[in-house]
């Protein structure tokens, strides 16, 4: 009996010490991620948990120096930043004896109440008294999780699909918790009894992590379908860029079997000395040469795709300004298709149903400190961010839309690029910063 005491014991300070180091591990950064790192990592939760295990029965003043001295000493191995990882470690190491504090001295008015009014007699062991020590761990460790899972969410280090739920579970199971210490500390309970809370506690608990685990598979699974609807978007974008660049050879096949008629008639024109005439018809053949010229970048399959969002954008009466100041070969044609036709394609969408008249949009790419630097941006006539912050789709069947920003992200993310997106002077403004070193 008494080894199981131990051994659930120190699970319970392993658990508490794993919280403390998952809470510094998602706010903090490391310097390099091995099985050096993990191995520390690893004996430095050991070595946590045995400090944790001697504070539960002993209160020597220089356990909880050591322990703090054993998350400063690591800390400065594992991560970057002295600064960060010192604050968050004073912040974590305040959360969790203020609420071992807390528990304790909750635990220990109700054990004192109950002795003075006759309900318990003083005892150290018993199974009676390990099931109040049961429920003093518990209620610590779910504690320190809640608190730890409540700064991780504001602080956006961890973001839960549905973080009131993620957040109500441990909740409702550490209230749980607390009325049965309650119980155990306000009257006699028997043998049988004790069993029968210890094994409902552990059942509350496993509970917890089912939830958990449940959550994390939705949210996984919510992920695959994000992919599949980014796939089915990438085939649906593929389909309709290989139909318009089909519009635009055709287009270009007209337009030279035009000039070729043409020039055939400046000749002629030219013969017969009629020269106004035939510099008039010439002029009027750069005019259209000049409207449909595609030449943007050096890759084909970008020239075609712009110079046909930029005829769709020109059709609803937007200035577009275009600039491509530096070269994108080193992007796939098929990823520069996705990058702008679908930046392109959320504009031409916002002027389709806005009615203004001071429509303007501008593209521009050029290179900067060894980054090249697409912004895309485009007049707006009201906030957009402040009404839909996450860019969602007002569209019919939006599974189908609505994904675009996302797949530009996840475009982008496979050349190491970072993109922001920020409304400033009635402007909506998305920048791509994408790294040229090492590609």
């Amino acid at each position: 009996m008494f080894i199981s005491i131990i051994i659930v014991t120190m699970i319970a300070c392993l658990l508490q010490a794993a919280l403390m180091n998952y809470f510094l591990y998602k706010t903090c950064e490391y310097r390099e991620k091995s099985s050096i790192s993990w191995a520390v990592l690893i004996f430095s939760g050991g070595m946590e948990a045995a400090v944790i295990f001697f504070l539960l029965s002993s209160h020597y003043f220089i356990l909880p120096f050591l322990l703090a001295l054993i998350f400063i000493l690591y800390t400065n191995i594992l991560y970057k930043d002295k600064i960060l990882r010192n604050v968050f470690v004073f912040i974590i190491l305040s959360v969790y004896f203020t609420l071992r504090s807390v528990v304790e001295f909750l635990f220990s008015a109700l054990k004192n109440l109950a002795y003075n009014q006759g309900n318990l007699t003083q005892g150290t062991f018993g199974t009676e008294t390990d099931l109040q020590n049961y429920t003093l761990l518990c209620t610590q460790i779910l504690s320190l999780f809640i608190v730890i899972l409540v700064i991780l969410h504001f602080t956006n280090k961890v973001r839960l699909r549905n973080f009131w739920l993620g957040f109500t579970v441990p909740t409702i199971v550490l209230l749980s918790i607390i009325s049965i210490m309650v119980l155990t500390v306000s009257m006699k309970i028997e043998l049988i009894t004790c069993l029968c809370l210890t094994i409902l506690i552990a059942a509350f608990l496993l509970l917890t992590t089912l939830a958990y685990v449940l959550m994390y598979k939705l949210d996984k699974e919510e992920k695959i379908k994000i992919k599949e609807a980014l796939l089915i978007q990438k085939e649906q974008l593929i389909e309709q860029n290989l139909n318009e660049m089909q519009a635009v050879y055709n287009k270009n096949q007209s337009l030279r079997h035009d000039l070729k008629n043409a020039n055939a008639a400046v000749v002629a024109l030219i013969e017969s000395g009629n020269l106004q005439k035939a510099k008039s018809m010439l002029l009027e053949n750069e005019k259209i040469t000049s409207e449909n010229r595609m030449v943007y970048s050096k890759d084909q399959a970008l020239n075609l795709l712009l110079n046909t969002k930029l005829s769709a954008l020109h059709t609803l009466g937007v200035d577009v300004k275009l600039e491509i100041m530096t070269d994108l070969t080193f992007i796939a044609s098929k990823d520069l298709c996705v990058i702008f036709g679908n930046l392109l394609d959320n504009i031409y969408d916002y002027y389709k149903t806005e009615g203004h008249k001071e429509k303007f949009a501008s593209v521009k790419a050029y290179e900067s400190q060894g980054n090249v630097i697409i912004e895309i941006k485009n007049r707006i006539f009201s906030t957009v961010l402040g009404v839909n912050p996450e860019l969602k789709t007002k569209k019919d069947k939006s599974d189908r839309h609505g994904i675009g920003v996302e797949s530009v992200k996840s475009k982008i993310s496979t050349y190491s690029g970072v993109m922001d997106i920020h409304e400033e002077n009635e402007l909506f403004i998305v920048t791509i910063m994408i790294p040229r070193v090492g590609l």
